[in-house]
């Protein structure tokens, strides 16, 4: 296990770290195949992160859930750390198994400027979902957040 390992995983997930081999890598995953960027993200670690990026962290690496760091962020709509991630080369358009792009999860919480980061990015503004067939807009709309609703159609949503 090296130093950077244990440093980067979160007090409650030390143990499970622990457990890593001593030459795993940065990108060694524990039991739900999360790696420690995914833990970074998910506590809101910003400077962990920058320091997992900079050692080599896989910004794309999804866990046994299929969710990688850029939808952990999306989900919080953590502008600090989407921006983190892209710089990184994150894909603002992967999609978790049920095809929710980063787009879609911000949409939801209603951070206009955390979906036109991901706009910015290239992120497909008319992705849809794979199951339930929706889209950024359709999420905006549900979670009753008229400026995404407004932004998202003013940058070419289908509203078809």
């Amino acid at each position: 296990m090296t130093a950077m390992m244990l440093s980067a995983a979160p007090f409650v997930h030390a143990i499970d770290a622990l457990e890593a081999p001593a030459d795993a890598g940065v990108d060694w995953r524990g039991p739900d195949n999360s790696t420690a960027l995914h833990w970074a993200v998910y506590e809101a670690e910003h400077d962990r992160a920058k320091a997992l990026i900079r050692a080599g962290a896989d910004v794309n690496a999804s866990n046994r859930y299929g969710s990688n760091a850029m939808q952990l962020a999306a989900e919080m709509a953590d502008m600090e750390m989407l921006k983190l991630l892209l710089d990184a080369g994150a894909d603002p358009d992967s999609a978790n198994p049920e095809g929710q792009t980063a787009l879609m999860l911000v949409a939801r919480t209603g951070n206009v400027e955390a979906a036109k980061l991901l706009v910015k990015a290239g992120a497909d503004i008319n992705a849809i979902e794979r199951f339930g067939e929706q889209n950024a807009l359709m999420w905006a709309a549900a979670r009753r957040h008229p400026a995404m609703v407004s932004y998202l159609i003013e940058q070419g949503a289908d509203i078809d």
